[in-house]
């Protein structure tokens, strides 16, 4: 269980990655002078927290097919539903982030979406704030269709055990 890289697997390692190209490749143009390649840098920060939250996900689900190997129906649609939400969820993740580093520096840090209102603020952090919520759903999901595979996964009682503890620690996530 969980010893074999499978296709779907593949495909989401993949699907990461072009996320991840997404992410960094949002730059327009490699700089092309010394002042472009300070502006470029001072986006590293935006940068290295959207690259944490994703790495977070991805060693999630790395982790939860080392631990199962589960390919049913069920989890092949909820891991290709955290594909998605993933690929929706990039830019608002990035551009939060930048907001962020850029306020808290006193702009000092690049941020190159502006937010002009207080309306625009609770938008961004609702289309944000949605899309955590639905990788915590589609996370614990995941590992409440393992639970439900207890007998053909063979998981023994400290597995059974871990794995409730995922569920919870997903749904912790969904609160907060």
């Amino acid at each position: 269980r969980g010893l074999e890289v499978t296709r779907l697997e593949t495909f989401i390692d993949a699907a990461f990655a072009f996320v991840l190209t997404l992410l960094v490749i949002s730059f327009d143009q490699i700089p092309s002078n010394y002042d472009e390649m300070m502006v470029a840098v001072k986006r590293i920060p935006g940068f290295f927290a959207s690259f944490s939250v994703l790495m977070i996900f991805w060693l999630s689900h790395r982790g939860w097919s080392r631990k199962f190997g589960l390919e049913s129906r069920r989890s092949i649609f909820l891991s290709l539903a955290i594909i998605f939400i993933i690929l929706v969820y990039i830019y608002p993740l990035r551009i939060i982030f930048e907001a962020m580093f850029w306020s808290l520096s006193s702009g000092y840090f690049t941020a190159d979406f502006r937010i002009e209102n207080q309306d625009e603020l609770r938008g961004m952090f609702l289309f944000y704030s949605s899309g955590s919520l639905l990788m915590a759903v589609l996370f614990s999901d995941l590992y409440r269709s393992a639970l439900k595979s207890k007998s053909s996964l063979a998981l023994n009682p400290a597995e059974e055990i871990r794995t409730r503890g995922f569920i919870r620690a997903w749904l912790v996530v969904l609160i907060f």
